[in-house]
């Protein structure tokens, strides 16, 4: 059960990303959805790595494996412009993901 700051979380993750123009129904865009809550959890308390983690997690989310949870984030920024709504060249999951949760963090006033 999703507490309310996470039901908060997720929603404005959804509303970054279409705003951002990002495809909804990609598989990797419900991927970085689930993710940014535990990732600003994770944040929040103190924790500096937890991409192996959040893969783990969100894969048991969506009963499939981590492998293709990373393989479809990586499609996910590969395939879109994402990059140039950051302003940045190089973009990586885990670069990624901090930028979203960073940008929720920011916009919830976490």
């Amino acid at each position: 059960m999703l507490t309310d700051i996470e039901q908060l979380e997720k929603e404005e993750t959804k509303r970054l990303l279409n705003e951002f123009g990002m495809p909804q129904n990609w598989l990797g865009t419900k991927f970085i959805i689930t993710a940014i809550p535990y990732v600003i959890d994770k944040f929040c308390s103190g924790e500096k790595s937890v991409m192996n983690d959040l893969y783990k997690y969100v894969a048991k989310k969506h009963k499939t494996t981590s492998s293709k949870v990373e393989c479809a984030i990586r499609y996910f920024h590969e395939n879109t412009d994402i990059a140039s709504k950051f302003n940045i060249s190089k973009v990586t999951n885990q670069r990624l993901i901090l930028l979203i949760a960073n940008r929720v963090i920011e916009k919830l006033n976490i």
